[in-house]
């Protein structure tokens, strides 16, 4: 799919979805890419990056898609690639991007950037925004299962959707970090327009940051649900212990009660079973006693 925009001061914006090898090499002829670029163009997982090559400006960025299920990098982020030239802004990406959409319906409309520069500041900031959503969401899930680690009806939540939210929110950090490293290298392109510079550098850098406290926040919250599910462990390993000490002295008064041998003392007296049960009762009391005064059943 391809769509051209005029701008205001009259380059172009050409915009292609999904082209292929062919279009791609007519149109490095045409706008005069070096082939590193365009090599660069095609791999679907090229991380962010800024290079100046001749007069035109190649940058990589990666998009989020909030809707994707996964977390590795290829399954929720998108490659977009710009080319500011002389002649224009050119954008490449495989998948469609819903935030460029109507960024050029603005432009084709004449309401939008007015140059090239302006188009390439409006794409950045329409990529950073996609990632406000998705970590908002993950802020949300973080909230909530750290709200349900104390309650004991969500006991059986996995911890492996735990992981994967933390793993999701690793690669949106990780992500956010090169695009903040590339947007840095933009600022000889806003020699005369620091401000628009200025607002991309902070837009990445407050994301950047919100990511740093939700990885940290997801990673405290894994530790704390390994704690409580070895503490709830513990727990039941103590009940266990308890119910052992009171039993394990009447099974061995039992197991020498129960022995088969022709002459043991009481073994004729009428009131040897009584008697018995009673010195097993007295047995469980004294246990009773001693493991209350020493704390063990609080």
């Amino acid at each position: 799919m391809k769509r051209v925009a005029v701008l205001g001061d009259g380059h172009e914006w050409l915009d292609l979805e999904a082209p292929g090898q062919e279009d791609l090499e007519v149109l490095a002829a045409e706008w005069n890419l070096h082939a590193t670029s365009l090599r660069d163009c095609l791999q679907p997982d090229h991380l962010s990056k800024f290079e100046q090559i001749g007069d035109t400006a190649f940058l990589i960025l990666r998009a989020m898609d909030g809707d994707a299920v996964g977390d590795t990098l290829q399954a929720i982020t998108h490659k977009v690639a710009c080319f500011l030239h002389p002649k224009g802004l050119l954008t490449v990406h495989r998948a469609p991007q819903a935030f460029l959409a109507p960024l050029m319906d603005q432009a084709e409309q004449g309401k939008g950037a007015k140059s090239a520069r302006e188009a390439l500041t409006a794409v950045i900031q329409g990529v950073l925004r996609t990632f406000e959503a998705p970590l908002l969401q993950a802020e949300a899930i973080l909230d909530q299962r750290e709200k349900a680690c104390f309650d004991r009806r969500h006991r059986g939540l996995p911890i492996k959707a735990l992981h994967g939210t933390k793993r999701r929110i690793r690669i949106i950090r990780r992500t956010l970090a090169r695009i903040h490293g590339a947007i840095a290298d933009l600022k000889p392109l806003y020699d005369g327009d620091r401000p628009h510079w200025q607002d991309l550098k902070e837009q990445a850098e407050r994301l950047q940051s919100q990511a740093d406290e939700l990885l940290d926040a997801a990673q405290a919250l894994v530790n704390l649900e390994l704690n409580l599910e070895a503490q709830r462990t513990n727990e039941v390993m103590r009940l266990l212990t308890i119910f052992s000490a009171f039993f394990l002295p009447l099974t061995f008064i039992a197991g020498v009660y129960g022995m088969n041998f022709e002459r043991m003392p009481e073994l004729r007296n009428p009131y040897g079973y009584p008697a018995s049960l009673a010195f097993m009762a007295l047995t469980a009391l004294g246990v009773f006693l001693w493991m209350r005064k020493r704390g063990w059943l609080r």
